[in-house]
């Protein structure tokens, strides 16, 4: 996930945080149960070493392993306050500390907390329903704006179950996909394109899915001109689907601006994981 040029051999074996390493390749190969090998050993003899506990971390996480990873990533947060890695393997990571690329690993390797301030260091939210608001604000001449935001979970009505159906139904497992964008665009980038044709794929195949849209931005910005971003970049993937040929009425789209992060920043900062639109196939 990381290394540091300047962290030298610890023993005979060479255990070492640079990205010349066996482990460090492998990691960037895909390689992950070689990784896995590489770091728990290196981990054993140097205990507490955060550029170790993060990289192995970050194996078991892209095994799948987020049981195992997760109080590895929480060390890396305690021991790599001040550590600056030399190279990564994502640009997500680019000018960030070691605990900071561990906090980014762990909230997208826990699933979301579903009850208000019950979520841990680094660990996103998802609670209640979205319900438009109107809104008042200088920058539009005082004329009433619609847009979506987080109602609380009581305020939700009450979920009625529908009637027992006599034959069996089999349930089919949500599934999540995330366009990112640009900073202040609302333009498809070619990666983002390639992943809305593999949902439309997907939806042609099974004409009973339908899919739901979140856009978001990063923080900095007003928040008018926010909501109207991620209304923007949440139209453009809409549109993109119904080009693809998904029918418009098979597509949910909605839009909360900077409100709902899924990595919380300073006001100023940039951050590429927030400038997102959500997909969510069921």
């Amino acid at each position: 996930m990381v290394s540091g040029e300047n962290y030298s051999r610890t023993s005979k074996e060479g255990y070492n945080a640079r990205s010349t390493s066996t482990g460090y390749k492998a990691l960037e190969a895909g390689k992950f149960a070689e990784a896995v090998a590489y770091y728990e050993a290196a981990n054993r003899e140097t205990p507490n070493q955060p550029y170790y506990e993060l990289n192995l971390a970050a194996a078991y996480q892209r095994q799948g392993r987020m049981a195992e990873a997760e109080p590895l990533l929480r060390k890396a947060i305690e021991h790599g306050g001040d550590v600056n890695p030399t190279f990564w393997t994502t640009d997500l990571a680019q000018d960030r500390t070691v605990a900071e690329i561990a906090c980014q690993n762990l909230t997208m390797g826990l699933a979301a907390a579903t009850v208000a301030g019950t979520a841990a260091k680094c660990q996103r939210t998802e609670v209640g329903a979205l319900v438009p608001v109107a809104v008042f604000t200088a920058e539009t001449d005082n004329h009433a704006i619609d847009y979506f935001t987080p109602r609380a979970a009581a305020d939700v009505p009450a979920y009625t179950p529908a009637p027992m159906q006599t034959a069996a139904v089999t349930a089919r497992s949500a599934t999540r996909s995330d366009v990112y964008f640009d900073f202040d665009q609302a333009t498809l980038t070619p990666a983002g394109r390639m992943l809305v044709d593999t949902v439309a794929v997907e939806m042609r195949n099974d004409p009973t899915l339908g899919a739901k849209l979140l856009g978001k931005t990063d923080m900095p910005g007003a928040e008018p001109y926010n909501m109207a971003l991620s209304d923007r970049r949440a139209t453009a993937v809409k549109d993109a689907l119904i080009e693809a040929g998904i029918a418009a009425n098979r597509i949910d789209a909605r839009w909360v601006g900077e409100m709902q992060p899924p990595m919380m920043t300073a006001e100023t900062a940039r951050e590429q994981r927030n400038r997102v639109v959500e997909i969510t196939v069921n």
